[in-house]
């Protein structure tokens, strides 16, 4: 399958010397390149309540970096998360906030996993403002997934979703219960990959 990058308008070349500056290419690079976007730091406040909420529930520690009247929130959401039966399953034995760095089809490539059971999964905490999971899995970008996947040469992962207002649901599924998504996003990753080392040299 041909990925058309041009599609998106714009330039890449921003996107590029990031990547090229750094020696690798990260999820988030990789969308920059893919969308013709500049890279960008996000305001911290931002995302303090997902921070806090990762932390709390990913690696057990209270960073406390939110606004205070997010923190009511941040508890709630982390309850919901370790009361859901399927996301204990997930994360039963699993290593948590795994880095990766290593080659990805002759391209160095870096990221962070949330959630890596023993085996066969691979998980990814999102916090969100959707209600439905039908919703919530529209709006992921399958291209993490398919780098995940990738560089662990796993077969299945789960996107788990929490809401960030009440009543703080779990949202949960498989990327493979998209598989059409999924086979584009494979093909997209192949495409950048190639596309990143021929333009960066890497």
């Amino acid at each position: 399958m041909t990925v058309n990058t041009t599609e998106f308008g714009g330039s890449d070349k921003l996107a590029l010397d990031y990547i090229k500056k750094r020696g690798y290419a990260s999820y988030s690079s990789l969308v920059n390149v893919r969308d013709k976007r500049e890279p960008r730091i996000f305001s911290a406040a931002y995302f303090d309540l997902g921070t806090e909420v990762h932390s709390r529930f990913l690696e057990k520690k209270i960073l406390n970096k939110q606004a205070e009247d997010d923190t009511p929130r941040a508890i709630k959401m982390v309850e919901s998360l370790e009361n859901h039966p399927v996301v204990s399953k997930i994360m039963k034995g699993a290593k948590v906030e795994q880095q990766f760095h290593q080659p990805l089809w002759g391209l160095q490539v870096l990221g962070y996993i949330d959630i890596l059971p023993p085996k066969l999964d691979v998980g990814d905490l999102k916090t969100t403002r959707h209600k439905n999971v039908k919703v919530f899995a529209a709006e992921m970008d399958f291209l993490q997934a398919a780098l995940y996947l990738a560089v662990t040469k796993r077969k299945s992962f789960h996107y788990v979703g929490i809401q960030k207002s009440e009543p703080y649901k779990v949202l949960l599924f498989n990327v493979n219960q998209y598989p059409e998504k999924l086979q584009k996003a494979h093909d997209e990753l192949k495409y950048l990959i190639k596309y990143v080392k021929k333009q960066t040299g890497l």
